[in-house]
């Protein structure tokens, strides 16, 4: 179970961390009009 707890977190860190880049190339693109 712990693996599998582990593994979780790790893909939502993921998911996290790709969400949060897309978020702020969008606040760059839209400061920059």
């Amino acid at each position: 179970i712990k693996h599998r707890v582990a593994a979780l977190a790790a893909g939502s860190l993921t998911f996290i961390a790709f969400f949060y880049s897309l978020f702020s190339i969008l606040l760059i693109f839209r400061r920059r009009d």
